[in-house]
């Protein structure tokens, strides 16, 4: 499906139960009583969509949703199995030579292995 449909499926090939059980999500620089037994490096996952004016709080959600496990996925192939300070950015801007607006979502964070 399209970019605006609302059924879309998350584009990660890892289901999302397994990415929740395998890797730990943080928006700090730590995560309680864990220890970091190693730092990968930092990680990022990026999508592209057009946002509509119907529902737009559901795109968002659905799109902040969908950068996190593609986040998430990334972290688990480079062996992480933690993300610490994970954020995520959105910012619009208009494609070049074209009339239409889209936002850029990015998702960011350090990818760890923690005991």
């Amino acid at each position: 499906m399209g970019i605006f449909s609302s059924k879309e499926e998350l584009c990660v090939s890892i289901p999302k139960n397994i990415l929740d059980e395998k890797v730990i999500v943080s928006v700090t620089g730590s995560i309680p009583n864990r220890e970091v037994s190693d730092f990968i490096g930092p990680i990022f996952a990026e999508k592209v969509f057009m946002p509509t004016m119907r529902k737009a709080e559901q795109h968002f959600t659905k799109i902040r949703e969908e950068v996190q496990y593609l986040l998430m996925e990334k972290a688990l192939e480079k062996g992480a199995n933690a993300v610490l300070g994970f954020s995520v950015s959105f910012a619009p801007y208009q494609a070049q030579g074209s009339g239409w607006g889209v936002s850029m979502v990015v998702a960011s964070a350090n990818a760890v292995v923690v005991k």
